[in-house]
C-alpha cells in the first residue's frame, strides 16, 4: 500500500512542477486574493502540509482551493490537484486505518481518492471552519459506507444462488418451505427493495401455496425483507398503519406456521 500511495501522491507533486500547471497557477493567484501569497505549488503545498500554522489557517487555504475548484477550466484541474497534496499526511492515516477492510491495496487506495475528490466537490461553500477535519473523517465515512455496502451486497448474492440452487436442484433432498424462505430473507442486515428480483421467489410462495391475496403478500413482503416503516406501508397499501401493523402480525403467525413445501 505504502509503495501505490506514495506513487500516486508523487505523480501530482510531478504534475504541479510543470510548464502547464505553472501557468494555470498564476492564473489560480489572481483570481484568489487568499492565494497570492504563494510564490509556487510546491510552497502552498508546503505550507498546508507543516504542523507549523495554526488549522484555522490550513482551513482558509483549503477553502479557497475548494472555492476554485467550482470554476471550469485549467485552474479548477490545479485546485483539485494541490487540495489532494494539502490533505496528504490526513488521508495517509485515514488509508491506514481501512486497509484491513480491502483485499487489495490497489482498491483501497482508489477508493479512498474517489471519495475524498467527491466530498471536494459536495461540500458546502458557506461551511469555512473545520474544512480539513471534515474532509478527512467525511472521506473515510464514505469509504467504510460503500464498504459495508459492498459486504451486504455480496451476502445478499450468496443467499440469491443459495435460494436459486433449491429452487432448480430437482434432485436434492432439500425442500423449500414459506418459512425457510422468509427467514433467509427477512433476518439478514440488507433492506430489500420492493422490486428486488430475490423476492420473487417468497411472492409466488406466499400466493401460490398458502392463497394470500397480492396485498397480503405485498403486506408481508414489505415489512419482512424490505423493513417498511408502517406509515410507509399504509400509504403504499391505502390503509390505517395500525391496520397494517395488526394484519402483519396475523399473516407472520401463517407463514411461520408452514410445514415444508416441494420447490
Amino acid at each position: 500500500m505504502r509503495s501505490i500511495w506514495l506513487a500516486m501522491c508523487r505523480s501530482f507533486e510531478q504534475q504541479i512542477q510543470s510548464t502547464a500547471f505553472l501557468a494555470a497557477f498564476d492564473r489560480l493567484r489572481r483570481n484568489h486574493p487568499t492565494l497570492r501569497e504563494f510564490k509556487t505549488p510546491a510552497e502552498l503545498v508546503k505550507h498546508q502540509q507543516s504542523t507549523v500554522p495554526a488549522p484555522a489557517e490550513r482551513d482558509r487555504v483549503l477553502h479557497a482551493l475548494i472555492e476554485t475548484s467550482r470554476v471550469r477550466g485549467d485552474t479548477a484541474s490545479a485546485a483539485g490537484s494541490l487540495l489532494f497534496l494539502s490533505m496528504v499526511p490526513g488521508l495517509t492515516l485515514e488509508l491506514q486505518g481501512v486497509r484491513s477492510c480491502f483485499d487489495s491495496e490497489e482498491e483501497c487506495v482508489g477508493e479512498i481518492t474517489l471519495a475524498f475528490f467527491e466530498k471536494v466537490a459536495r461540500w458546502n461553500i458557506a461551511n469555512r471552519t473545520h474544512v480539513a477535519a471534515n474532509l478527512r473523517f467525511s472521506t473515510r465515512r464514505m469509504v467504510l459506507e460503500r464498504r459495508m455496502k459492498s459486504w451486504a451486497d455480496a451476502q445478499r448474492i450468496s443467499v440469491g444462488l443459495d435460494l436459486a440452487r433449491a429452487f432448480t436442484d430437482t434432485e436434492g433432498p432439500e425442500e423449500v418451505s414459506v418459512a425457510d424462505l422468509w427467514a433467509r430473507l427477512a433476518c439478514g442486515t440488507t433492506d430489500y427493495s420492493p422490486d428486488d428480483i430475490e423476492l420473487l421467489p417468497l411472492r409466488k410462495l406466499l400466493s401460490n401455496h398458502l392463497g394470500l391475496s397480492c396485498d397480503d403478500v405485498e403486506l408481508l413482503v414489505l415489512k419482512g425483507p424490505c423493513r417498511q416503516s408502517w406509515e410507509a406501508i399504509g400509504a403504499r397499501l391505502r390503509v390505517n398503519p395500525e391496520t397494517a401493523r395488526k394484519r402483519f402480525q396475523r399473516l407472520r403467525d401463517r407463514v411461520r406456521g408452514h410445514s415444508a413445501l416441494d420447490a
